[in-house]
């Protein structure tokens, strides 16, 4: 196993766990929010709509990062023959 590989370590698993049961709360929630601007409309429903999507974009992207970087960084430090 490199240096690198040594210093580069995946979270625990509780950490992971808590931090996307976070986010995807986080992520429902402004799920929702967009919908109800939507449905209000208006100068101001439509912004807030378009702000809450932007929002789970963003998020979304986010988990999705996170979650291949930690699946990689647990296979990289799991397989032996990994340099």
């Amino acid at each position: 196993m490199s240096a690198t590989a040594e210093k580069l370590k995946p979270r625990r698993l509780w950490m992971t766990v808590l931090l996307y049961v976070g986010l995807l709360s986080v992520l429902v929630t402004d799920v929702w929010a967009a919908l109800f601007w939507r449905a209000v409309g208006g100068s101001l429903g439509l912004p807030l709509a378009i702000a809450a999507v932007v929002v789970v974009l963003a998020l979304g992207a986010l988990l999705l990062t996170d979650a291949r970087r930690q699946w990689r960084l647990y296979r990289w430090t799991q397989d032996p023959g990994t340099d």
